[in-house]
């Protein structure tokens, strides 16, 4: 405890080297605390906005369906999957699912015709489900009444208004081309033109007519409740639903999204261990340097009778003192900086490209556990002993008339 009180007393003395070193640790610190929160907030948010948007967390297909997901196979389906859904609902971990139909049609308008990808939802279900709801900007959803829903981009380049019949062709589940005229019932908009030049959606009713898939659909989209993770729940419903359908996990269905954000994210990481390995190597340089300026000082405590390991414990417990007081500035710096940038966030909107294939929002917000905290508090102490223990315990070994004799002050 004496050594220790000598150790504040020297820093309290030494106040040039203290601030130095004590704003160096801090600023590492802070920096590793806030890039860590950013790279996780940044991949968080961009899984909660596929789920979100698209996928919910988990989806439901029949047995053998992905094996021929490239041709959206309408006979391959979830037979009576009303009921299906409605004994899913039961489940405890399950909050809200939505029958779907994907498959493509063509889609014209006079002389005007395109070949598209259709959602077929069901209104109210999807509306919980996903953000199809709110992007609509004129006219109204589906759950107004029957209809198709198509995109802004669609809507000006044909001169299509809300009320507009369309007519629709499709092959249905018999191979069997089938023929319908739909109302335009609203039209919407993500801002993102590889969605909406491409996309359009239908309710569910309308295309089970055009399809003949009478009480089927292709997949039931699942959203689950707070606190049930992806994976256990997962493993819960494949159980429940027995061996002739299957469950996936929402990344299943982005996959070349999730592997370029997992790429972002690594490369985040590697940034934030490079920069801290930059930052240790400093501090420790600066710490070193700070010993190295007191050997003189060294020599005089070894004259008076001290012993090399002392002298050496006094320096680690002034380490210590620094790192504690680094840890503390630290802290009353970062912990405002943190609480904006995970409630707040940033906006980048600016930054982000517009071909993008998945709207995720436009602000990014952070996202930092109390192990951050810990983990920089914990490396502080480590940097803080090393940059102080290693050139103490090589001066403490100096002989006495070496330290009194050496230039440094």
């Amino acid at each position: 405890m004496e050594l220790f009180i000598i150790g504040l007393k020297n820093l309290i003395r030494n106040k040039r080297r203290t601030i130095l070193n004590c704003s160096a640790i801090s600023i590492g610190m802070m920096v590793l605390i806030i890039i860590i929160g950013w790279v996780r907030g940044y991949f968080i948010g961009f899984y909660q906005s596929i789920i979100n948007f698209d996928t919910g967390h988990l989806q439901i297909l029949q047995k053998g369906y992905m094996d021929e997901e490239r041709r959206m196979p309408l006979d391959i389906s979830l037979i009576q999957s009303d009921a299906v859904k409605a004994e899913l609902l039961k489940q405890p971990w399950v909050e809200t699912a939505a029958e779907r139909i994907d498959f493509y049609l063509n889609l014209s308008k006079g002389w005007d015709q395109a070949s598209l990808l259709c959602k077929a939802i069901e209104p109210e279900a999807e509306g919980k489900l996903t953000v199809i709801k709110k992007q609509i900007i004129q006219g109204d959803y589906l759950d107004k009444g029957p209809g198709i829903l198509i995109s802004k981009t669609l809507a000006e380049k044909w001169d299509i208004k809300p009320g507009d019949s369309l007519r629709v062709s499709a092959q249905d589940k018999y191979q069997t081309p089938n023929i319908l005229d739909v109302v335009c019932r609203g039209i919407f908009y993500y801002g993102y033109p590889v969605l909406d030049k491409a996309l359009v959606f239908m309710d569910l009713t309308t295309a089970r007519e055009l399809l003949s898939m009478g009480d089927s659909a292709t997949r039931i989209v699942v959203r689950l409740k707070p606190g049930y993770s992806v994976e256990r729940s997962l493993e819960l419903t494949q159980k429940w639903l027995g061996p002739e359908k299957e469950a996936f996990h929402w990344q299943r269905f982005a996959q070349s999204v999730v592997s370029a954000v997992k790429a972002d994210s690594e490369t985040g990481y590697f940034m934030v261990a490079l920069i801290y390995l930059f930052t240790i190597l400093g501090i420790i340089n600066s710490m070193s340097m700070s010993i190295n300026e007191r050997t003189r000082e060294i020599g005089t405590l070894r004259a008076i009778g001290m012993k090399g390991r002392t002298i050496v414990s006094m320096f680690l417990y002034e380490a210590i003192g620094m790192a504690l007081i680094s840890i503390v500035f630290a802290f009353l710096f970062v912990s405002p900086l943190a609480a904006y940038l995970q409630t707040v966030g940033f906006d980048m909107s600016q930054f982000i490209p517009e071909n993008l294939p998945i709207p995720f929002g436009q602000r990014f917000t952070a996202h930092f556990i109390w192990y951050d905290f810990a983990g920089a508090a914990l490396s502080a102490v480590i940097i803080s002993l090393i940059g102080s223990a290693i050139p103490a315990r090589r001066i403490s070994k100096i002989t006495i008339s070496r330290a009194m004799g050496s230039s440094h002050i």
